[in-house]
C-alpha cells in the first residue's frame, strides 16, 4: 500500500514518469524477476535496466515502537549511485502522509 500511495504522489507532481504496476510487473515476471523485498541499490539497477528506465526509487517502510518510518533513495540506473535519500517519520499514518 506503501508503494501505492508513494506511486500517486509521483505522478501527482508531474515531474516523472511513472511505470505502471501492472506493466512493471508484465516485464519482471517475462523475465522471471521477483521484486519483491527489492529495498537495494544493487537490485534497483538490475531491476531499472530490465524496464529500461533512468533512474529507481527503492525504499522500506516500517514501525518502530510507536513511530512510523519511511526511507527512500533514488537510485541513478546506470552507475548505482544515490542520487536522493530521505526519510519520514510520524506517530500516525495521517503525521506521516503530512
Amino acid at each position: 500500500m506503501m508503494a501505492d500511495l508513494l506511486r500517486n504522489e509521483l505522478v501527482k507532481t508531474n515531474q516523472f514518469t511513472v511505470i505502471e504496476k501492472q506493466n512493471m510487473d508484465k516485464v519482471l515476471s517475462e523475465h522471471a524477476f521477483q521484486q519483491t523485498g527489492c529495498s537495494s541499490e544493487e537490485c534497483a539497477v538490475k531491476l531499472g535496466r530490465m524496464l529500461n528506465v533512468q533512474r529507481m526509487i527503492v525504499g522500506s517502510f516500517g514501525r518502530l515502537l510507536s513511530t512510523y518510518i519511511v526511507n527512500v533513495r533514488v537510485v541513478d540506473v546506470q552507475t548505482g549511485h544515490v542520487l536522493m535519500s530521505d526519510t519520514a517519520k510520524g506517530k500516525s499514518e495521517d503525521e506521516l502522509g503530512d
